[in-house]
């Protein structure tokens, strides 16, 4: 195929006019295009595509790949950012239109499930069922979806609650404190979104950060290191978090630091070129790099403070 294409383009540069080898070329194009797509290379088909529809802009075929390539980047970009709902309706859009186009299935039920998780977490289960059960339809063998559709439906249908017994709290374990000329503190400054590590009164790591979005606002105040898991997952979001560390509970849910996280379904990162800025949860996040160096540096009780 590269070889006809080659062909081609040297047959056109001495003969412009020929609309044969222009129709011929253009075809080819699009051969290649589609080549391109159904191996996931979806930036270098878009720039296939537009070759194709330089030469022959009635391409009709051309056009609708052209389209749905579009849709489906736009898709793409919206689910790194955690936007389900435009997701969405990208993918739906291409669902639509070819139920077999290229991991359209995938991402769209990941798309989907990830909303329901959101809406879950906006207490609006019935929305979050909505949601769930579209994305059992797009890929049935998704089992976390129809999980989650059996959880919400109890959660919209509660059975009468038996009488359960409380047992007594037991103390918890306090970590032995760091000799005080070993004194590890880690301070997360809101306002520059910055992670300084000090030993003593001397800085020695500096990480960018991304905190809280507003609404999801980090908390302020003075924390420890609570629990180191290299590899967590966040159910409530469907996320892995490499190097996570706890630093507080807010509700049922444990805010801390840990990497840029990836959608479990597709693999994708969240908020990739996004730090620096207030994107997160809630938690703490940074670049893997500088996770694993935050990761390897505390020890469980480490004090971190939160400032603006």
């Amino acid at each position: 195929q590269p070889a006809q294409i080659e062909a081609l383009e040297q047959m056109r540069r001495l003969r412009p006019a020929d609309t044969t080898i222009a129709a011929d070329l253009s075809a080819r194009y699009f051969e290649q295009g589609l080549i391109l797509r159904n191996g996931g290379n979806f930036h270098e088909a878009q720039a296939i595509f537009s070759k194709t529809l330089a030469i022959t802009p009635t391409f009709a075929a051309a056009r609708q790949e052209q389209s749905l390539l579009e849709a489906y980047l736009r898709g793409v970009q919206n689910h790194q950012q955690a936007r389900w709902a435009q997701a969405v309706a990208d993918f739906e859009s291409i669902y639509s239109q070819n139920p077999a186009y290229p991991y359209v299935d995938e991402i769209l039920y990941s798309s989907w499930y990830n909303l329901g998780l959101f809406k879950l977490n906006q207490n609006d289960p019935q929305a979050a069922l909505t949601a769930f059960q579209r994305a059992a339809e797009v890929l049935p063998a998704g089992l976390e979806a129809a999980q989650k559709i059996a959880e919400v439906e109890i959660l919209l249908t509660p059975p009468t609650p038996a009488p359960t017994v409380t047992p007594a709290p037991q103390p918890t374990a306090r970590p032995t404190p760091l000799p005080p000329d070993l004194q590890k503190r880690v301070v997360v400054d809101i306002s520059e979104q910055r992670t300084y590590l000090y030993e003593g009164d001397t800085l020695v790591y500096t990480f960018i950060v991304s905190t809280g979005e507003p609404g999801r606002d980090t908390a302020v105040g003075n924390f420890e290191i609570l629990d180191k898991i290299p590899m967590a997952y966040a159910s409530t979001w469907n996320l892995d978090m490499p190097y996570w560390l706890g630093i507080y509970w807010s509700g049922p849910l444990e805010n801390g630091f840990h990497a840029l996280p990836t959608v479990r379904h597709t693999g994708y990162t969240l908020w990739d070129g996004y730090l620096g800025q207030r994107v997160s949860y809630g938690c703490i996040i940074l670049s893997l790099a500088d996770a694993e160096t935050l990761y390897n540096w505390v020890a469980i009780g480490t004090p971190v403070t939160v400032q603006w």
